[in-house]
């Protein structure tokens, strides 16, 4: 019997509302938590912007209910509208724990809650994807966030981080208690899933259907083209790997998208270069990949990287927190943020030293077992049976 199992034995059906700014987070990260939920007999609801029309969570919530904000912290409507109606919504559903998943849907949810959760009437939990705030990141800007933060975190039952960096700073603010802070090896990955979805045949398809020739070293990117995943930085780096005839897969959308297509025409990378956007075919891009780049300056726990690990490719990634604490003990590469000519070196070695792309594979499809989902839900799974209100 579980913790969550021996709960219900007390007769009363737990209620659970998830929360994020946007959809995005809730269907990427939460359908397994909310799977384990339900079939222990909880009912879990899910809140975000324009929540109610999103089809593909529909069979994993028993509810679902739109919230009148955005990301933009500047906009005095993500606190008026926010917090009606975080208010609301809790009010009318009854429910013993809020579960918020990104920065301002937690600062608005946790000043929303704040009084109800001292009276004892709802607890709230709050896991943080990444702080805002962050080593190499603006000062002014880490102030701000981390004063945010700070403030925050005495509206928390439990401020869940899943980072080492994130870990110490929540230790650090002095506005909760350690006993209330609470480090999981990430958000969970079910790994059994890894290599399952490629077709046997995937490398050969992958390369044909972009025009990669079967002989040529292959780098997989799989992230957003935005200013904080610094794409630039691969692409310019891919000019020193040309002797090697290297080619690029540059799976993922973002602003950037058009600006770093006319880049990798003016380094003269384009036709090694290929842009693919968003692909339901993740599987079979990691089997077309000899390795997998990542050089951004700001992650929480890069799901993506986990993934490769699982999946057995080897990674090259940017020495900041989440990326440290996955290729830490020779899991993978890490190099500077905008050291481009380090990740050029890296890169380089990986694709061309056989024995070196083994070890990092065996040594990261073992690291990557502690963030399994079955794993992380072992945490979560008491935290919900500890979710006591009166």
């Amino acid at each position: 019997m579980t913790c969550c199992d021996a709960l219900l034995e007390s007769g009363k059906t737990r209620r659970v509302l998830f929360i994020s700014t946007v959809p995005e987070t809730i269907w990427y990260f939460l359908f397994p938590f909310s799977d384990a939920l339900r079939k222990r007999g909880f009912f879990v609801a899910a809140a975000a912007r324009d929540m109610e029309s999103c089809e593909r969570s529909k069979p994993h919530f028993d509810c679902l209910h739109n919230i009148r904000w955005n990301r933009n912290p500047s906009q005095l409507g993500n606190l008026i509208h926010g917090i009606a109606d975080v208010r609301r919504l809790v009010r009318e559903g009854e429910y013993d724990v809020v579960h918020v998943h990104s920065p301002i849907a937690s600062f608005v949810t946790r000043f929303a809650l704040r009084k109800w959760r001292a009276a004892g009437l709802v607890r709230v939990y709050y896991t943080a994807h990444g702080f805002h705030f962050f080593e190499g990141n603006h000062p002014l800007k880490n102030f701000c966030f981390r004063a945010l933060e700070k403030r925050a975190a005495a509206w928390t039952d439990k401020l869940i981080v899943i980072n080492k960096e994130d870990e110490q700073a929540a230790k650090s603010f002095g506005t909760i208690t350690h006993e209330r802070i609470v480090f999981t090896p990430g958000i969970g990955v079910d790994i059994s899933q890894y290599g399952k979805g490629a077709t046997s045949d995937a490398r050969a398809r992958v390369r044909q259907e972009l025009g990669i020739p079967m002989d040529a070293k292959t780098v997989l990117v799989l992230a957003e083209l935005t200013p904080r995943k610094r794409p630039q930085d691969f692409l310019n780096a891919l000019v020193f790997l040309a002797d090697l005839n290297v080619h690029a897969i540059l799976a993922g959308t973002g602003v950037w998208h058009q600006k770093m297509q006319a880049l990798a025409r003016k380094l003269g990378v384009g036709a090694r270069a290929h842009f693919v956007g968003f692909r339901n075919d993740v599987p079979d891009l990691f089997k077309a990949a000899d390795v997998f780049c990542l050089l951004s300056r700001q992650e929480g726990l890069p799901r993506c990287i986990m993934e490769c690990m699982a999946a057995g490719v080897p990674v090259v990634g940017t020495r900041i927190r989440g990326t440290s604490d996955l290729l830490a003990h020779d899991c993978g590469i890490l190099v500077d943020v905008g050291d481009v000519r380090g990740a050029a070196e890296a890169l380089r070695r990986t694709l061309t030293d056989a024995a070196l792309a083994h070890r990092l594979i065996s040594n990261a499809k073992q690291h990557v077992q502690k963030y399994d989902f079955q794993n992380v839900w072992g945490y979560y799974n008491q935290l919900y049976a500890a979710a006591q209100v009166s």
